[in-house]
């Protein structure tokens, strides 16, 4: 099933339907009590002559034939689908087509389906509501550009040297390992010809809310530069987006 909401007009979905075991709703079989045989052959003519059971119990098959028929229809030809879905808040109507993943849509005769909320907002009310959360959306969007833009580490000296100890810092952000309880560092030196650090651990540097780190790297003779990534201790890293972190030496 795919759909939308507010004349999809926002928070689309794409569920794969799940088979139910049995039809909804399906009326319980009807007892062979005298009241139901008597409400069931209501439509018969009460006067007419009477004939024989054994051609009477013929006629009434006949008569009756398309009763099973339809039982038929609804317990073996149809099969039920169901999906599950969180409804967002201020929406007032959920629009979905259903599809077989190959191009075929059943779309209630292009009018699509509708289901009307219970005591919705009005259309002015959930338009309102959803701009003002795409506008906090987009402004949280900046901000982790902003962190991704900012340097996630430095160095004490800002010049590193060769046979020298520096101090190396790294800052937690909204791309940088946020939520890690510990920050782990790996280093080589010259596109990791030489691993100097293998998930040596960091530790605060300052308050501990601050998420701020750092660690004292010596830095051997006749290298050109150091690589590094920064990990939670549970595989989990910050590697710049791929690209590694680079510090070049003098």
């Amino acid at each position: 099933v795919v759909g939308g909401f507010n004349g999809w007009s926002c928070c689309f979905f794409d569920i794969p339907l799940l088979a139910c075991l049995a039809a909804p709703h399906h009326p319980a079989p009807k007892t062979e009590t005298e009241s139901d045989w008597a409400e069931d052959f209501s439509f018969l003519d009460r006067n007419a002559p009477e004939t024989s059971p054994q051609s009477q119990t013929q006629d009434l098959a006949e008569d009756f034939s398309f009763y099973n028929q339809k039982e038929s229809v609804l317990t073996e030809d149809f099969s039920w689908h169901y999906f599950l879905l969180e409804v967002p808040e201020f929406v007032y109507e959920m629009n979905f087509v259903f599809t077989d993943g190959h191009g075929m849509f059943d779309n209630n005769n292009y009018k699509n389906y509708v289901v009307r909320m219970k005591d919705p907002p009005t259309k002015e009310e959930a338009h309102a509501h959803m701009k003002a959360k795409e506008a906090k959306e987009r402004q949280r969007e900046r901000h982790r550009g902003l962190w991704r833009r900012q340097k996630a580490w430095h160095t004490e000296p800002t010049q590193v040297q060769a046979g020298q100890t520096v101090k190396l810092f790294y800052q937690q952000g909204p791309a940088h390992l946020q939520q890690a309880s510990q920050i782990l560092l790996h280093l080589g030196v010259d596109q990791w010809a030489t691993a100097l650090h293998a998930g040596s651990e960091m530790r605060h540097s300052g308050p501990n809310d601050e998420g701020r780190w750092e660690i004292h790297i010596h830095v051997p003779n006749d290298v050109k530069k150091l690589d590094f990534v920064f990990e939670d201790g549970f595989g989990n890293y910050d590697n710049n987006d791929g690209q590694d972190y680079h510090c070049s030496v003098l």
